[in-house]
């Protein structure tokens, strides 16, 4: 079991690697945030620490909602904005 100490190290680490690749979209981010706590927690077993993860993670910006706007990209941009092209689809 990890300590809370570690535990923030690792949510503080998930948080930065969010970042890369994100565009500097928040809901890009969002998103990435979630997909990498929620494969953390997959592995765990103990519900006590399960519960000290979400809460400590929730602290570093996670959520267990997906975060969507029908006006924006799955990139979290304006369509006519996404350099991959969601525009053009």
């Amino acid at each position: 079991m990890l300590s809370e100490a570690e535990i923030h190290e690792k949510c503080e680490n998930i948080a930065t690697e969010a970042y890369r690749g994100c565009g500097q979209s928040d809901i890009l981010w969002a998103n990435n945030v979630r997909t990498m706590i929620d494969g953390w927690l997959h592995s765990i077993t103990d519900e006590n620490e399960r519960q000290l993860i979400i809460t400590i993670a929730e602290q570093h910006g996670y959520s267990t909602d997906e975060y969507s706007d029908p006006d924006m990209c799955r990139h979290g941009l304006d369509y006519d904005c996404c350099p991959c092209g969601c525009g053009e689809l």
